[in-house]
């Protein structure tokens, strides 16, 4: 489409003979007003005459936007809370191919590591299941599985899951008792590693008033230095979920070996190799002191460690879970469930702190999304309390998806660009893949008070879980649809050659000047949600349109 349009505050720029809306408004959602003004002539009437002029349509496209934008598909609706866990469902069968898998890794190894949903008991009926019943069937879960002899079953507490260690004739025990109804391989994750403040240009963003104070920005990672001074006394919370896992060959780095904690100095960093890792990245969101600073100086951090400690088997067909991942034994990787336990927390933690977002700079394989993967739910339930979920894409090279949970449809999921604005020849990239960000040998806190540079798409997350706090810290209304929408649609495009998928960068002063003092205000609309076909055979998207209607609406009334 050859023309462009500006906001309706801007004027218009038109050419070619066609349309596009550029500085829409974030995340329409239709208001009942309206409808009823598109109901009534004489409010017709007062919204054309605006439109035709705000948008250039000619009088008959102008009439025929109106006549159709009544009968709208409305822009798709929050992603659900936990309510999709907030049930039990049916056994699954014990041939199942999920079961044949997970029974040949046990046969392989011994046993086997796995993230179990809990089936609903026979003769409760769907109608009349609550938390109650839901904490019921998992704990007669968990004591059935130790009854057939199973060492490790521990419950999600708040959900219908449990993490447990089975051989392959106890998990197809479980299986034929009809106790499981989904189940995973609790599979063990690296970090995704592999001066970027001026690039997103955070430095003037903090001149307009946008650094992060009163916000709050959750660390998934390897724990955080809180005694760093980049910090500042600004580390609020701690926590700790950690494992012991024979199946796995891990061990719990929570002090005093115990594998959960919410106390003081419970989320300290490891003492081996990589556990700087969350220090650096927590650095890079909200870091602060005279010579440099993260995107949201001011923002107030919560670590809450996940990783454990992997010690490779030297006996045959024991457990190799840092060979596996690529990397030498011992080594530090994270289980799904402790992340799951850790998301739970940030949940917890949501009216004792203005939490801004969750940066999980972690996870591993190739997927082009996953949806199926037990932390969606946490996402979604963190998402439909504000609270935006940002994730690497990954460093493996792949073109053609990324890691785990970063295939998470509602998570916002960040590839790594360097200095120079290319997309990483390390970064995993995807449709899935929803901004771009500097994590190319990014300096930023490491242990003991020292700085050292870094490099990965755990580097980019946490300039855009940054950029979310100081956009909240200078709007605090602002959805995460918003406040994804406006990162997207002011960022600097740049083109992946491997994919020739084209992402935005983020840009965060030019985010911050799209918001004016109501409804925020972008560039270009990235992704148009439904079609519609106008007088000289243009496409032009939901969310395009129904800024100009919102205007017209606003200044007719």
């Amino acid at each position: 489409m050859p023309a462009c349009l500006g906001s309706p505050s801007r004027g218009k720029d038109r050419s070619g003979g066609c349309v596009k809306i550029m500085q829409a408004i974030v995340s329409w959602r239709p208001r009942p007003s309206i409808g009823r003004a598109l109901g009534h002539p004489g409010m017709r009437r007062k919204i054309m005459s605006i439109v035709t002029p705000v948008t250039g349509f000619t009088r008959s496209t102008a009439i025929a936007l109106l006549a159709s934008i009544s009968n709208l598909t409305p822009a798709p609706a929050q992603p659900a809370d936990i309510g999709a866990f907030q049930t039990l469902e049916a056994p699954m069968d014990v041939d199942a191919p999920e079961i044949d898998d997970l029974m040949t890794t046990a046969r392989a190894q011994g046993l086997v590591r796995v993230i179990a949903r809990v089936a609903r008991p026979a003769g409760v009926p769907t109608d009349r299941i609550g938390a109650a019943e839901i904490a019921a069937a998992t704990n007669e879960f968990v004591n059935r599985a130790q009854n057939l002899g199973v060492a490790g079953a521990e419950p999600i507490v708040g959900l219908p899951l449990a993490v447990i260690e089975v051989t392959a004739e106890q998990l197809r025990q479980m299986a034929a008792a009809g106790l499981v109804s989904h189940i995973v391989e609790d599979v063990p994750e690296p970090p995704t590693l592999q001066d970027s403040i001026p690039l997103v240009n955070a430095d003037d963003a903090a001149t307009l008033g946008v650094n992060g104070a009163g916000q709050t920005i959750a660390i998934l990672d390897t724990g955080v230095e809180a005694a760093h001074p980049f910090f500042g006394g600004r580390v609020v919370s701690e926590a700790c979920f950690s494992s012991n896992s024979t199946a796995s060959g891990a061990t719990s780095v929570c002090p005093g070996g115990v594998t959960n904690s919410t106390a003081a100095g419970s989320a300290a960093p490891c003492g081996n190799a990589g556990c700087d890792h969350g220090t650096h990245v927590a650095g890079i969101a909200a870091g602060s002191d005279t010579a440099r600073r993260g995107v949201a100086p001011q923002a107030d951090i919560i670590a809450i460690q996940v990783f454990s400690l992997f010690t490779d088997s030297t006996t045959p067909g024991g457990p190799q879970s840092c060979a596996n991942n690529g990397r030498p034994s011992p080594c530090i990787l994270t289980f799904q469930s402790d992340q799951i336990r850790g998301l739970q927390r940030v949940f917890d933690l949501r009216n004792n702190f203005t939490i801004a977002a969750v940066n999980m700079s972690l996870g591993g394989g190739d997927f082009a999304t996953c949806d199926n993967d037990p932390r969606k739910a946490l996402v979604d339930q963190l998402r439909a309390a504000d609270i935006a979920t940002v994730m690497s894409s990954g460093n493996g090279g792949s073109s053609t998806g990324v890691g785990a949970p970063g295939c998470i449809t509602t998570a916002i999921t960040v590839g790594n660009t360097t200095k120079t604005d290319t997309v990483a020849t390390t970064s995993d990239s995807a449709a899935v893949v929803d901004l771009l960000a500097p994590g190319t040998n990014i300096t930023s806190s490491i242990l003991n008070g020292n700085f050292g540079a870094k490099t990965g798409t755990s580097m980019a997350a946490p300039h855009v879980a940054g950029a979310v706090a100081a956009l909240r810290s200078l709007r605090n209304n602002l959805t995460v649809d918003q406040i994804e929408q406006v990162l997207k649609c002011t960022g600097i495009s740049i083109t992946d050659t491997r994919n020739n998928l084209t992402r935005p960068r983020i840009n965060l002063e030019a985010a911050v000047r799209a918001l004016p003092t109501t409804t925020p205000v972008c560039g270009e609309v990235v992704a148009p949600v439904v079609q519609y076909i106008l007088e000289d055979d243009e496409p032009l998207g939901v969310r395009a349109i129904a800024p100009i209607i919102d205007y017209a609406i606003k200044a007719a009334e």
